[in-house]
C-alpha cells in the first residue's frame, strides 16, 4: 500500500508541475536512463546467460504458429504497448509542435516500440533459458521467478536492482501519460488550478488503487462478479485488467479511427498529417475508415 502510494504521488508530483517543468523534463531523463539500463541487461544476460538460446528463440521463424489467435494476440500487445486507446498518444500530440511530421513520428514511434522489445527479450530471455525456466510463465516469471533467479547469479543483487529500477521507471512513463490525459481534460473543463485538480485526482487514485493492491492479499478472495460466466474468478484486479485491455482500448481505438477518418475534414486532416502527396492521404484515410476499425473489431470480440 504504501509504495503504490509512493508511486502515485511520483505520477502526481510530475503531472502538476505542467507540461514543460514536469513531463518534458522527466521524460527527457527518465527514457535515456531506462536505454541504458535495458543495454546493461542485454550485456549481462550475454556473458552469465544462454545468449544463443534467447537469439533462436526470438528470431528464428516458425510459421506453423502464426494463427489468427496469434495476430489478434500481437495486435492487442501493439495496443498495450503503444497506449493506443487510452489517450496517452493523443495527449502527446497535443504538444507537438505545428511543423511535425505525424506520420514521420509514428513510424518512428512503432519502430523505437519494436527495437525496444526485442531489447527487453534479450534481456530476460538469455537468464531464462539458462535456469531453465519456461519463456511463458507471464508476470509470474518477473515478480516470483527472476528475483529467486538473481539471487543465484554473480552480482545479481545489483543486477535485480537494476531490472525492477526498469520496471520502475517503465511504469512511471505511462502512468505519467495517462494522468496528465486526465488532467489536461480536466483542466480545461473545470475551474480550477492544475495542482488542485492533480491532487485530487492523485488521491481518487490511490484510493481507486488499494483494490488492485489488496487483490493480492486481504481480498484475493473477493471476486464480486462470479454470476457473470466471463468474469468468473476475477479479482478486483482481474476486473480492471480485463475491462481496460479487452474492452475500453479497443473501444477507444475504434472511436479514434472514427473520428480521424471520418469526421475531420480533408483539408484539416491532410494539413495536420504533413503529408508531401495526396495519394500517400488516401492511402491514410482507406486504413484509418476501413482496415483500422475492421481489425479494431475483431479484436474487440475476440477478446470479449
Amino acid at each position: 500500500m504504501a509504495s503504490q502510494g509512493i508511486f502515485v504521488f511520483a505520477t502526481a508530483w510530475i503531472v502538476a508541475k505542467g507540461v514543460k517543468d514536469g513531463l518534458e523534463k522527466s521524460i527527457r531523463w527518465m527514457m535515456p536512463t531506462l536505454f541504458i539500463i535495458l543495454m546493461l541487461l542485454v550485456i549481462y544476460g550475454s556473458v552469465f546467460g544462454k545468449f544463443l538460446d534467447a537469439l533462436s528463440f526470438l528470431f528464428t521463424p516458425d510459421f506453423s504458429r502464426i494463427t489468427p489467435q496469434v495476430v489478434l494476440a500481437a495486435f492487442g500487445q501493439a495496443f498495450f504497448s503503444l497506449g493506443i486507446g487510452v489517450g496517452v498518444m493523443l495527449t502527446y500530440g497535443a504538444y507537438m509542435p505545428a511543423h511535425t511530421s505525424v506520420l514521420r513520428s509514428a513510424a518512428i514511434i512503432a519502430f523505437s516500440d519494436g527495437f525496444v522489445s526485442m531489447l527487453a527479450g534479450l534481456a530476460i530471455f538469455p537468464i531464462v533459458f539458462q535456469y531453465g525456466l519456461s519463456p511463458t510463465e507471464g508476470p509470474g516469471l518477473i515478480f516470483i521467478t527472476l528475483p529467486v533467479t538473481f539471487g543465484e547469479l554473480p552480482g545479481g543483487g545489483l543486477i535485480g536492482s537494476f531490472f525492477f529500477l526498469l520496471l520502475y521507471f517503465a511504469a512511471l512513463t505511462s502512468s505519467i501519460s495517462l494522468l496528465e490525459s486526465i488532467i489536461s481534460h480536466l483542466e480545461e473543463t473545470m475551474k480550477s488550478s492544475r495542482k488542485r485538480i492533480t491532487i485530487v485526482s492523485g488521491v481518487l487514485l490511490w484510493l481507486i488503487g488499494l483494490g488492485s493492491v489488496f487483490s493480492f492479499n486481504y481480498l484475493a478472495d473477493f471476486t464480486p462478479l462470479d454470476f457473470i460466466e466471463t468474469l468468473k474468478d476475477k479479482t478486483i484486479f482481474g476486473l480492471l485488467d480485463y475491462f481496460g485491455s479487452n474492452l475500453l482500448m479497443p473501444i477507444g481505438g475504434i472511436l479514434m479511427a472514427v473520428i480521424g477518418g471520418w469526421l475531420l475534414s480533408k483539408q484539416v486532416a491532410f494539413t495536420e498529417l504533413k503529408i508531401n502527396s495526396e495519394w500517400q492521404f488516401y492511402v491514410w484515410r482507406f486504413l484509418v475508415r476501413y482496415v483500422a476499425p475492421a481489425i479494431l473489431l475483431v479484436l474487440f470480440f475476440y477478446n470479449l
